[in-house]
């Protein structure tokens, strides 16, 4: 999978000290390539997420907040979204994590 995994840096967190717990283990979206909906499973998150989709201009094309507190998982539709390469962000405050995603 192309998954990037990284800290979430804030200016008052940028001490330049890794921190572990800001790193995500497991981030998991299927199906890829996808055309109607994707699902992300998003197990080590806290409940109130924001995901944002870019393409590869940089242009942001979806920005949402979600509650998970009853669900491990997200649902994403993208079949309104041109076919290409696109990059999931997600973050809850404390973390991120990013994937590439491929729309046909």
């Amino acid at each position: 999978a192309d998954s990037t995994i990284y800290p979430n840096e804030t200016p008052q967190s940028n001490t330049g000290i890794f921190n572990p717990e800001n790193i995500i283990t497991s981030l998991f979206v299927y199906p890829n390539p996808a055309d109607q909906m994707i699902k992300v499973e998003v197990s080590d998150f806290d409940s109130e997420i924001n995901y944002q989709l870019f393409d590869l201009s940089g242009r942001m094309v979806l920005n949402r907040q979600v509650n998970t507190q009853n669900s491990q998982e997200i649902e994403i539709n993208v079949s309104q979204l041109q076919e290409g390469i696109y990059l999931l962000r997600l973050f809850d405050g404390k973390r991120a994590a990013s994937q590439k995603i491929n729309i046909q």
